[in-house]
């Protein structure tokens, strides 16, 4: 394909560029937290990585979202810092 001998030091991914910003601006997003639309792995690279806390990942609570009442069930309490969103499968 023409890439030649690649090797990790030419290999970058989203979640370090997202961590390396975030840590970077730790007085905006340190111990802030990040709605994630995503994986645990992402969760658990930006919370180590981050430094942030990291809520939204895994399964939906709800199976139908035809009933229009379901939006007052969603816990307002958390207030995210940002959101971040990646590949999820329970999406």
């Amino acid at each position: 394909m023409g890439f030649g001998r690649l090797g990790r030091q030419n290999l970058i991914s989203p979640a370090i560029v997202l961590c390396d910003y975030l840590s970077k601006n730790a007085e905006k997003f340190k111990d802030q937290w990040i709605y994630l639309i995503g994986v645990e792995n992402l969760k658990r690279s930006l919370e180590e990585g981050g430094g942030v806390k990291v809520f939204g990942t895994g399964e939906d609570h709800k199976n139908d979202y035809t009933d229009a009442d379901f939006v007052n069930e969603v816990d307002l309490s958390i207030k995210p810092k940002a959101v971040v969103v990646s590949f999820d499968s329970h999406f």
